[in-house]
């Protein structure tokens, strides 16, 4: 982990919305806008590919401490296709407390 961690739950979004720029590209995420309720797929546009590059960024930044490639994987189907930046920001947020 290069980067030190970010505290609370805002701290994690805003995390998130950089590594999320990054991947995506800042004119598109200016059109587009991030907000705690985008979700990955219908607002965010991102396919199976953009959302594994995004889970491999929070891993390299969080390491053990959110492991979201298996939380992501004991969800509902029906939540996976709702998944909010806010809920992975709440999800890291309360593993590193």
């Amino acid at each position: 982990m290069s980067q030190s961690m970010p505290t609370g739950t805002e701290d994690v979004f805003e995390a998130l919305k950089e590594m999320l720029t990054e991947i995506l590209g800042a004119d598109f995420v200016e059109i587009v806008g991030i907000q705690r309720d985008s979700t990955f797929t219908r607002d965010l546009e991102m396919d199976s590919i953009t959302i594994a590059a995004f889970a491999e960024r929070v891993n390299h930044r969080y390491g053990d401490h959110a492991n979201l490639v298996a939380w992501i994987s004991k969800q509902p189907l029906r939540k996976l296709i709702a998944l909010t930046v806010g809920d992975v920001a709440d999800f890291i947020g309360k593993e590193q407390t």
